[in-house]
């Protein structure tokens, strides 16, 4: 884009001499000559070294998030397994308790029938004696 300075003081074809007498205008100031071609390609390099600052910026960001969201998914995933094996430590600690409880049970049955035996053993020999 090619924008020319205009002059500070531009006299306006509508103002008119001051009291009179021909106002004297300061020196308009010499127009700013264009950017050189080197100048605009020095600006559009600048301005290529921000985005690729920016860009580089957001990359790492996004691989950080990327990392982090890995590491997550690990942990999730050990956790996970950990969850699991500790339900089948669990199942099988409930079936040993209900293995140990059915035993339990059928060792008082046995108990009660020897003792039942035993006391009819000693109220026979009590009987006969």
């Amino acid at each position: 884009m090619n924008v020319s300075a205009l002059p500070i003081d531009s006299p306006s074809p509508h103002s008119g001499p001051a009291s009179g007498a021909e106002a004297h205008s300061p020196v308009p100031s010499a127009p700013e000559p264009p950017p050189s071609a080197e100048d605009l390609a020095a600006a559009a390099l600048r301005r290529l070294e921000t985005a690729l600052e920016a860009l580089d910026r957001a990359v790492s960001r996004h691989t950080d998030r990327r990392m982090q969201l890995s590491d997550q998914e690990a942990e999730y995933s050990a956790l996970q397994e950990d969850r699991s094996r500790l339900a089948q430590a669990l199942d099988a600690a409930n079936e040993r308790i209900d293995t140990l409880q059915d035993n339990q049970i059928e060792a008082a049955r046995r108990v009660e029938r020897a003792s039942a035996a035993v006391r009819a053993i000693l109220a026979t020999a009590r009987g006969e004696s």
